[in-house]
């Protein structure tokens, strides 16, 4: 990996990081980082058109229902995934023809996790990245891990 640094101030720094096999390029990602401090903070309530997590069948469930068993869904056995529903015909969500590229899903880790800030800050970013795959193919009506697709989820961004 190469890694450039391209602005280091007070508070904000940036990064560009190239990894590089036999001298070639494969990856590039540019990474912004801010120090901590207060600011504002919010969240959006929770849905109300929304079951509970205990009341939702986990993602592997449902995965393994409509595509049958694979190694690859067990990737995701540090977290507690369920799936409420997606923007298909029958996907469980309020019926829209204009955005079929819909999924709910209620996530949290089956472990407690330390206080670490990084830590949590890590865990974001594997989860961002979750079912971003799967949900791109809802409208096309074709398994995300189909032996008739080759995907990879890139330039994806986190703010």
């Amino acid at each position: 990996y190469a890694v450039e640094p391209l602005r280091d101030g007070r508070s904000f720094s940036s990064r560009r990081v190239t990894a590089l096999q036999d001298g070639r390029a494969i990856f590039t990602m540019s990474s912004s980082f801010h120090e901590l401090e207060p600011g504002f903070d919010h969240s959006d309530p929770e849905p109300l058109d929304v079951p509970p997590p205990q009341e939702c069948p986990s993602f592997i469930e449902t995965i393994e229902e409509r595509y049958g068993d694979a190694a690859i869904w067990h990737e995701w056995d540090a977290l507690d995934v369920r799936y409420v529903g997606d923007g298909t015909p029958g996907g469980g969500m309020p019926d829209d023809p204009t955005r079929r590229a819909r999924m709910r899903v209620w996530v949290k880790t089956t472990a407690a996790l330390p206080d670490e800030i990084s830590i949590h800050q890590a865990i974001l970013a594997y989860l961002s990245d979750l079912t971003l795959l799967s949900v791109a193919t809802l409208p096309h009506g074709v398994a995300f891990m189909s032996n008739q697709l080759q995907i990879a989820s890139i330039d994806h961004v986190m703010w």
